[in-house]
């Protein structure tokens, strides 16, 4: 297939319409678009995004457009971005490296200045579902998720008792995952043949139906949702669609804001992440950045330690942070 080709088929895939020419160049910062990258060889993380740096790009130049890092705030609004590590800032932000060097230009002084913006570090979630049931009551639950891959191998043995539950899902640091196993997770607690969420591509809507192989044997009287900076994408629509059908009471942070699909191919040396469809609860309300609101606002310490109060977590997955 030849770049030409290939810009249109990049065009075809991405949820919405794409009118730039050069899309193999620059559609990722003319967009704005933190989920649609193109880098070399491998994923790279846009450094900027994880620290919490927005901006645009007008006439070729990139303008810094919001900042809320904690240790990065010399870099201010209307900011110029001149070079990322020694290159032109597309080219240096697509290389994935520890440490980048930030040449830029601040709007107030007009004079050109120099930073080190460290990659941040990510959370490790291997290995860490599981399910518990309250210490000193056996009709509340505890799922802690930090994908939705599997699902924890006491589950059928606790659903097997009856009785009207309080479940807790614990979706900080999970990141999402493919939506095929969300939609096989979240069919255990919604009716076959009901709407689970919606995705959008180009303005056409495709409804996505629970396929409930498996329905748990229980009866849910209220959930208790806790998510945090790091729950995405597939976690933040379990979360929507919880909230949809059941009452639920949610703890925490503001959520990442993650609400696209993404699928991942590669063309010659690159690698290309590409936003295919939007998904929402709602047929008519589709944002890829919108993020959740808790109820209650609290930090992760005082949930993991109302959690190892009131549950017996494995020692192995407590947290003190």
């Amino acid at each position: 297939m030849n770049e030409l080709n290939y810009i249109q088929h990049l065009r075809d895939k991405y949820y919405s319409t794409l009118n730039e020419s050069e899309l193999l160049k620059y559609c990722v910062w003319n967009h704005g678009d933190r989920y649609f990258n193109i880098t070399e060889d491998n994923w790279v993380h846009n450094v900027f995004f994880l620290v919490g740096i927005t901006y645009k790009v007008s006439n070729g130049l990139m303008i810094v457009t919001g900042n809320s890092s904690k240790d990065y705030r010399e870099i201010t609004v209307g900011s110029l971005i001149i070079k990322v590590n020694g290159l032109a800032p597309y080219l240096g932000l697509c290389k994935n490296t520890s440490k980048y060097d930030i040449d830029f230009i601040q709007k107030r002084t007009h004079k050109i200045s120099k930073i080190r913006i460290s990659m941040p570090r990510f959370v490790d979630n291997s290995s860490s579902n599981y399910l518990v049931r309250g210490k000193n009551d056996r009709q509340k639950l505890l799922f802690h998720i930090t994908d939705f891959t599997m699902l924890p191998s006491e589950l059928n043995s606790v659903f097997g008792e009856q009785g009207v539950v309080d479940i807790y899902f614990d979706l900080r640091d999970n990141f999402g995952g493919k939506i095929k196993n969300l939609i096989d997770f979240a069919s255990r607690f919604i009716p076959k043949g009901e709407t689970l969420f919606y995705l959008q591509k180009k303005g056409e809507i495709f409804k996505v139906e629970s396929n409930n192989t498996k329905n748990l044997n229980v009866n849910i009287n209220k959930i208790y949702l806790f998510f945090n900076e790091n729950t995405y994408s597939c976690a933040e629509l379990f979360s929507d669609i919880l909230r949809k059908n059941f009452k639920c009471l949610t703890i925490g942070n503001f959520s990442g804001g993650k609400r696209s699909m993404i699928s991942t191919e590669k063309y010659q040396n690159l690698t290309i992440t590409i936003p295919e469809y939007l998904f929402s609860v709602t047929s008519n309300h589709f944002f890829p950045n919108t993020v959740l609101t808790p109820d209650i606002f609290c930090c992760d310490i005082v949930i993991n330690n109302y959690l190892s109060s009131h549950f017996q977590i494995p020692e192995n997955n407590k947290q003190t942070a």
